[in-house]
């Protein structure tokens, strides 16, 4: 019986140990690719020389990096390629090089328009796969560079349906009123649809967590607006509380306004 487990367990661990470390290479976890000293520059590049991808954007990411150690000029030419052997986070470095290549071009006489062709390029490698910040990346720079709102909409618009939050208050403030910060995106007020993609932001992981992002107190702060004067949503000044009291919460004074003067009432 004993001799019988030991032939049983044994493949057992061997697949358990082999599963293991195959899941830890596939979740970035390979130990192969660290660099933390010169013998472990030395080995990464020797194996980024053979066409080894992870070993390419490890390099990549190293001389981005480290302070010491910054080249962009490496950089670039480890991403490139890894990117060109499809690895989709150094597609995703290359659009982001070349966007920063595009800004530094902007306000020249002539900028040189090729590279946010680059950027939109690379990043819809990834975007075509379905990733989701690549969606919400590169609708954003078509709805700011290229000023397709039509294309650059229903980019962020699929991100949102993946339930990307940042994609979802996008599409919320795109409808409402506010038009202050980009005043060149749509005339066209939609209170109602703005008010439905705020509210998924809003109740979203993201702006529930202890550690809120950026965007969510906007989104309580226009909620409130809203559910206090009932645009495009039933008026409910307990919901207009509410909303303000987060955004007071969060260090925005025209909730803590709002909320004081509701409670006045």
């Amino acid at each position: 019986m004993q001799r019988f487990t030991k032939t049983i367990l044994a493949p057992l661990l061997i697949i358990l140990v082999s599963a293991l470390v195959g899941y830890l290479v596939l979740n970035g976890f390979d130990d192969r690719y660290i660099i933390n000293n010169k013998k472990d520059l030395d080995k990464v590049t020797k194996l980024a020389m053979k066409g080894n991808i992870e070993a390419q954007y490890s390099l990549g990411n190293f001389y981005t990096n480290y302070n010491d150690q910054i080249n962009q000029d490496e950089a670039f030419k480890w991403y490139k390629m890894a990117a060109e052997q499809d690895h989709i986070e150094a597609q995703k470095q290359m659009a982001y090089i070349y966007e920063q290549k595009w800004h530094y071009e902007y306000n020249k006489s002539e900028p040189n328009r090729d590279y946010l062709f680059q950027a939109r390029d690379w990043m819809k490698k990834v975007s075509d796969e379905g990733d989701v910040d690549a969606l919400a990346w590169l609708g954003q720079l078509y709805l700011d560079e290229f000023k397709n709102n039509e294309y650059g909409l229903k980019l962020i618009y699929q991100a949102a349906m993946k339930n990307d939050s940042w994609s979802q208050f996008k599409i919320g403030r795109y409808f409402s009123d506010d038009k202050s910060i980009y005043p060149h995106y749509s005339d066209v007020v939609d209170f109602p649809m703005s008010a439905e993609w705020y509210l998924k932001a809003a109740t979203h992981e993201d702006c529930t967590s202890n550690d809120i992002l950026d965007f969510c107190t906007t989104a309580f702060m226009d909620l409130a607006r809203y559910y206090n004067k009932g645009l495009g949503v039933r008026q409910n000044l307990e919901q207009a509380k509410e909303w303000a009291g987060k955004a007071c919460d969060h260090g925005e004074q025209n909730g803590c306004n709002l909320f004081t003067k509701i409670n006045k009432n």
